[in-house]
């Protein structure tokens, strides 16, 4: 006997939460030119969300124009509760935290803080980095002996170093590891920015009227 779906039960064919969150998220920041392409799952699991076009693009045509709110920047996280948090810090006490640094600590803690204004964009990327330092041991593990073994570890190293001392310095104003910006989560941030990021030269900070980003096909 055949038995009906429950109505309750979960639509497989349903988008996935993030990418209704996030496409939400870009329209209310000014998004425009998103009916040619489509964002759904990526067909390789953990690898987040993807952009497919729906259509051919013409050469030289525009995929998407994004404002520059959409853009994640060190100077949006200098202006941000921890931007401000390090930057009260006195001089001559714990080591100077990279503009780098806070960004990628400020990605970390919008992982997972549903209030953080990049929130949507964090929670749509894959749950693992690509980069090399972020591969697990038995996978580093085969870089040994190899220069790429040595630079992966050095890079380890001085992340976790610097990783510590803002926790040092932070923790009777802000205690960031408790917010999303543990080690791992910063680790996973770095390798995003790596693998995500792009020269500033394309989206310089100028005021009103605010500067969009034009995403050409590739």
């Amino acid at each position: 006997m055949s038995k009906r779906a429950r109505d309750d039960a979960p639509d497989a064919r349903a988008p996935p939460p993030e990418r209704e969150a996030l496409v939400a998220w870009l329209l209310s920041c000014g998004c425009v030119s998103v009916s040619g392409v489509e964002i759904r799952a990526s067909t390789e699991a953990g690898s987040g969300l993807g952009m497919f076009a729906r259509a051919a693009i013409e050469p030289r045509g525009v995929i998407a124009r994004l404002p520059q709110r959409c853009v994640l920047t060190a100077q949006k996280a200098k202006v941000s509760e921890l931007g401000r948090a390090v930057l009260a810090q006195p001089p001559g006490g714990a080591p100077r935290c990279s503009d780098e640094l806070l960004l990628l600590t400020w990605m970390a803690i919008g992982r997972r803080d549903g209030a953080h204004p990049f929130h949507a964009y964090l929670a749509s990327l894959p749950c693992t980095a690509p980069d090399a330092p972020s591969w697990p041991l038995r996978l580093r593990l085969l870089l040994r002996g190899t220069s790429l073994g040595v630079a992966v570890g050095a890079a380890r190293a001085k992340l976790e170093v610097e990783h510590s001392a803002l926790l040092d310095a932070l923790s009777g104003t802000l205690p960031i590891a408790q917010r999303g910006a543990d080690l791992e989560g910063t680790r996973w941030a770095a390798g995003m920015y790596r693998s995500r990021g792009f020269p500033a030269a394309l989206c310089p900070e100028l005021e009103a009227p605010e500067p969009t980003l034009e995403v050409p096909p590739t």
